[in-house]
């Protein structure tokens, strides 16, 4: 491993017999130097350093800021600090023979950094910490051992791991059980830094912990997996209710129709009859548009052809088929009926009246907030009754094939093969291939203002 801010070439070759040699000695060292931001302080630890000539000398509380790599007298000082403030700090001392084996090195926080050399036959990797004190706060010492955890986890299992530094702990002259990592000298009385079950406490829990966590990314792991499935298969059912509610539910998606919107002059209406006087206000300029100034002269348009349609009164046959157009799973409207029999007899007498009722006509109008910003208004959803969907789809069905034959050749919207999607595409096929053969293009997109909602009524019944 290497410092992210070193390239390879950067880095110096590692020598083949390594530091760690049974065919001679290796000196490793760790002190607790109190601060290195005094003068000559660096100087007097180099010194030291020579006269107990040591190969690896791990050095905790350096005070120092920032991290990286500095050689002074031949020796390398690998040194990981805090950002800001001179507090903490630890480092590693390198003599000339244990520079030529480092293969690399990780400045983890301002109290662990870690160093890998190349020895005899396999890596060794050697890990300095400053522990917290016993004063400092358990949340402290908790997030210290835990990330130390995750160092010694991240080594890889071959390595030769030690651990040394400054843990700011005291022991006892009671190793039992633990004669092969506690030495037979000690001083004073043992701090809770020291006690192996609160370690062992410690490290349960964040066993424990480690488990949760992956348990938890295993289950949304398959959570999402399930959702893809599933809105999957929704989309090749064409079902679009189920596959919008699973992208809601995977993004979050959900407007606030209820949150305070914004009248003309920018000012916040809080109260519900305000909000609706505006809703109100809002709907009758959109909808009720004055009249044009110019009209189009329909007198001077040649009369379309006569077209055969069929005046039988209806059947329950055409009765059923409108009733298969009609979306599954979306809202029936105000009275929620659907009766073949009586359908075709209410179609058959408004067909001989010429007339509708005039419930049909009338609907609940449902706000729709802007999208970004639910402080202005946007739209609205008209749910009629289910009467009125139904008539019209009825005779848009039976006399689609009729009105077909006369409308211009540019007419898109509301025709067989000729919807959105197919709009789209052709015109992404028509800008490819224009990029291909390098030919010019000029597109001229139009976007008529609430175009459905502002139109003139009166001159769309001459129309059609």
């Amino acid at each position: 491993m290497t410092v992210l801010e070193q390239t390879r070439e950067g880095v110096q070759p590692p020598m083949q017999t390594g530091t760690f040699n049974a065919k001679m000695i290796s000196k490793l060292g760790t002190w607790n130097v109190r601060t290195l931001c005094e003068g000559g302080k660096l100087a007097q630890l180099l010194h030291e350093f020579d006269n107990y000539n040591f190969d690896i000398l791990g050095v905790s509380e350096m005070c120092w800021t920032g991290s990286g790599k500095i050689v002074s007298d031949g020796k390398s000082v690998l040194y990981s600090g805090h950002e800001e403030h001179h507090i903490h700090g630890v480092r590693f001392v390198l003599s000339k023979k244990a520079s030529c084996a480092l293969l690399g090195w990780k400045h983890v926080n301002d109290r662990i950094i870690t160093a890998r050399f190349q020895s005899g036959h396999t890596k060794t990797s050697i890990i300095q910490v400053y522990a917290p004190t016993e004063d400092s706060d358990d949340d402290q010492k908790d997030t210290f051992y835990g990330l130390l955890q995750d160092t010694i986890d991240e080594i890889l299992t071959h390595d030769v791991k030690l651990l040394i530094g400054d843990f700011n702990a005291q022991i006892t002259d009671n190793r039992r059980g633990l004669e092969n990592v506690i030495g037979p000298h000690s001083s004073g009385r043992q701090t809770n830094n020291a006690d192996p079950d609160k370690e062992t406490t410690a490290e349960r829990y964040r066993q424990l912990d480690r488990a949760v966590k992956r348990s938890c990314k295993s289950d949304k792991k398959a959570w999402l997996e399930c959702k893809r499935a599933e809105a999957h298969e929704a989309a090749s059912k064409n079902d679009n209710k189920t596959l919008y509610r699973i992208v809601r539910e995977l993004t979050g998606a959900w407007s606030n129709s209820s949150a305070p919107i914004k009248n003309k002059d920018g000012v916040f209406l809080l109260t519900r009859e305000e909000q609706d006087a505006h809703w109100v206000e809002h709907f009758k300029e959109t909808l009720n548009q004055p009249t044009p100034a110019n009209t189009y002269d329909f007198g001077a348009t040649l009369p379309p052809p006569d077209q055969v349609v069929n005046l039988d009164l209806i059947t329950i046959e055409e009765t059923k088929v409108a009733i298969q157009t009609l979306k599954a799973n979306k809202t029936p409207g105000l009275d929620e009926i659907a009766i073949v029999n009586t359908l075709t007899v209410l179609l058959n007498k408004c067909w001989q009246d010429q007339s509708f009722p005039s419930d049909w006509r009338k609907g609940v109008i449902v706000k729709l907030p802007k999208k970004g910003n639910t402080a202005t208004i946007g739209g609205a959803l008209h749910s009629s009754r289910f009467l009125g969907k139904f008539s019209a789809a009825f005779y848009y069905g039976a006399y689609n094939k009729q009105w077909t034959v006369i409308l211009w050749e540019e007419q898109a919207g509301f025709r067989a093969g000729r919807s959105c999607s197919e709009q789209i595409y052709t015109l992404c096929n028509i800008i490819e291939q224009c990029i291909e053969f390098q030919r010019p293009l000029f597109i001229n997109i139009i976007d008529f203002k609430k175009a459905f909602d502002s139109v003139h009524r009166d001159s769309l019944w001459k129309i059609l």
